[in-house]
């Protein structure tokens, strides 16, 4: 949370820790990105499709990566994030949030080796937010993020 506060374009429009989260959620704007994407300028692909792998990078150390994808209630999910190749992401970290931004689930090592991996079973139909990340302090290199049907 005190990297959302510390942020120069949140910092501008004077938000409390609350209003600070939500704006991050809704908008994208965190640890300094520039305003000319929802997501940051470096930040390649935003939406996810479902079986469709993703790939990018964790660009600078404590870099967080969010994507967006619409899942189903009723229906299971395996949301994974692994290491690209070699020398990618080393210890991936993810998170799945729920439309309004509270954290869903969460994953360190429960995939292949350090990866990530999170059964989900949706309770409501709608937009989700994964968010990709390093396990490790300054962490930062490739990786790959799919949700696939469970």
């Amino acid at each position: 949370m005190a990297y959302l506060l510390s942020n120069p374009d949140l910092q501008n429009g004077q938000y409390d820790a609350q209003a600070a989260e939500l704006q991050f959620v809704q908008t994208g704007f965190y640890q300094g990105r520039s305003r000319s994407g929802a997501f940051g300028t470096e930040q390649t692909q935003h939406a996810l499709t479902l079986g469709v792998q993703a790939s990018d990078n964790l660009a600078t150390s404590g870099d967080e990566d969010w994507f967006s994808i619409n899942l189903t209630a009723g229906q299971s999910y395996n949301l994974t994030l692994s290491g690209n190749t070699a020398g990618g992401l080393t210890d991936p970290y993810l998170e799945l949030h729920n439309a309004n931004g509270v954290l869903a689930a969460q994953d360190n090592d429960s995939g292949p080796g350090t990866d990530a991996l999170i059964h989900f079973n949706a309770t409501t139909s709608g937009l989700y937010y994964l968010v990709a990340s390093s396990n490790v302090p300054g962490g930062s290199a490739n990786y790959k993020v799919l949700v696939a049907p469970g």
